[in-house]
């Protein structure tokens, strides 16, 4: 530019004069000027277009730290969205392997169920089997020993009216009692009662009447060598009805030990069925959680516990053995579900696994026996009812189980029953029975069974109400029956104190 502007200047003067610096004169320095001027405009220019270029500089550099930035996090979605599509995978593949496992487990139970319930009616009907027996026995001994004391104290009592020696009223009133007897199970002037094979029926009984008349005595004979009171043991049963039910239930474990025998090993016990549960658990909580299996859980694990429980009763050990029912505690299903699910919070439904298996199948199990197969006057039987139903009231609130609430409305029910049905003690003058042994053997036996019942009912101390269990033991059976009875016993001093010994033993101490 400074070039093209000197070319295009006119030429200068020559007798133009210079100045003290040499310069050139006006025209020269106006060219000069117009020179700076367009090389300030010039250098103006690049530092512009410099300035410009570095701001484009920064600018790119920030694009590019933008760009990578963006590069990196693009990157960093892609490896998250790889793991996702693998764990998908993974969870698809597990998912579709546990769909039908469960499937094929579900079917297997569904095909055992009419083989567990059919066990179990089996269980219960031998048990009621052998609890109707064992009453109906009870019935009729005590039936037939009344009516045979019944008989010898009027005879006697007649007998001393009229004057008769005390040996004469006791021979009379063995031969009234033994008359009483017989004539109760004679089939005189009766069309013979046969069976459906042809066998007479009157005679069978007639047999069986005689067997117990026979115990009966052979029982009076030994009373005197007895450590316990008669009427305080419980009642004996009869051995071939016990040997029947014991065969019988052997018979159903067997048959429940081998129920699942041919399933595979990964569907025939608890442990492989809880390892797939809690696996998926813990692998796939959101999928666990969505297909409801914490609700599920009770009724997957329930067939097992069932055919477990065919082996436990609330009333009887196997093999006639004595002490307490087996606890809950101490049953397999029970150590394997206890800690199912690994549950940490009250908000985890897999921790009331077991409160709910107790509820649906032992509770009900305890209502059918304390309704249908437990002697509220048996003391062995109650003490292993109560300590069940005690066992049961730490996992079941009455307030919230209709089932428990049902089974303390039985207990009491049937206590207070046998209370009014089981405890009466005859009033009969101590004169009559001190000549008639038959009458006296029946008194104190009924004594004794009155406070059996006492000591039967005070096993549930702690479980039934106050109330309820003060209306069974105080006042249906001590202030109706057992006080009558010691008031009739002043006039034997020493029978009357060994009484009130044995109605205090029997009393809870809290009431002493």
């Amino acid at each position: 530019k400074a070039m093209s502007v000197r070319g295009a200047a006119p030429p200068p003067k020559t007798g133009a004069p210079r100045g003290p610096s040499g310069a050139r004169g006006v025209n020269a320095s106006g060219t000069e000027e117009d020179i700076v001027a367009g090389g300030a405009r010039a250098l103006a220019s690049l530092r512009g277009g410099a300035a410009n270029a570095s701001s484009t500089s920064r600018a790119a550099e920030e694009e590019l730290k933008r760009a990578e930035a963006s590069l990196a996090s693009s990157e960093a979605m892609l490896e998250t969205y790889q793991e996702r599509l693998s764990s998908a995978g993974e969870r698809y593949a597990f998912m579709q392997e546990l769909r039908d496992y469960f499937r094929d487990l579900c079917q297997c139970l569904h095909d055992k169920e009419p083989i567990i319930a059919e066990l179990e009616t089996q269980a219960h009907r031998l048990h009621e089997a052998r609890a109707a027996a064992s009453a109906s026995a009870a019935a009729t001994d005590a039936a037939d020993e009344r009516a045979e004391a019944e008989a010898a104290a009027e005879a006697a009592q007649a007998a001393l009216m009229r004057g008769a020696a005390r040996e004469e009223a006791a021979a009379e009133a063995q031969a009234a009692g033994e008359r009483a007897l017989a004539a109760r199970f004679s089939d005189e002037g009766k069309a013979p009662e046969l069976d459906e094979f042809g066998r007479d029926a009157g005679a069978a009984r007639r047999a069986a009447a005689a067997r117990r008349a026979a115990a009966r005595r052979a029982l009076r004979a030994a009373e005197s060598s007895l450590q316990t009171p008669p009427g305080e043991s419980d009642d004996v049963e009869d051995a071939e009805e016990m040997r029947l039910f014991e065969k019988g239930w052997t018979e159903c474990r067997d048959a429940a030990a081998c129920v699942m025998r041919d399933a595979g090993s990964e569907y025939a016990s608890i442990a492989p069925v809880k390892t797939r549960a809690e696996d998926w658990k813990r692998r796939f909580p959101k999928t666990y959680k969505d297909a409801w299996m914490s609700h599920a859980a009770p009724t997957v694990f329930a067939p097992f516990a069932r055919l477990e429980l065919l082996s436990w009763s609330p009333l009887f050990i196997p093999g006639g053995g004595a002490g307490p029912a087996p606890p809950l505690d101490g049953m397999a299903w029970y150590a394997e579900l206890l800690e199912y699910g690994g549950a940490l919070d009250a908000d985890d439904p897999d921790g009331n696994l077991v409160p709910t298996l107790v509820e649906k199948l032992v509770a009900p199990t305890v209502a059918r026996a304390a309704e249908s197969s437990w002697d509220p006057a048996s003391a062995a039987q109650s003490r292993r009812l109560a300590g069940v139903v005690k066992d049961l009231l730490v996992y079941l609130d009455p307030n919230a189980s209709d089932v428990m609430a049902r089974v303390l409305v039985v207990v009491a029910k049937r206590l207070l029953e046998t209370a009014e049905t089981r405890c009466d003690i005859p009033g009969w003058a101590p004169v009559a029975t001190s000549a008639a042994s038959a009458a006296a053997a029946h008194v104190r036996r009924q004594f004794g069974v009155a406070l059996r019942c006492a000591r039967a009912a005070t096993a549930w101390t702690g479980i039934l109400p106050a109330a309820d269990l003060a209306a069974v033991v105080r006042d249906a059976i001590v202030v109706q029956r057992v006080v009558p009875h010691l008031r009739l016993a002043l006039a034997r001093p020493g029978e009357c104190l060994e009484g009130l010994e044995r109605v205090a033993a029997a009393a809870p101490r809290e009431w002493l």
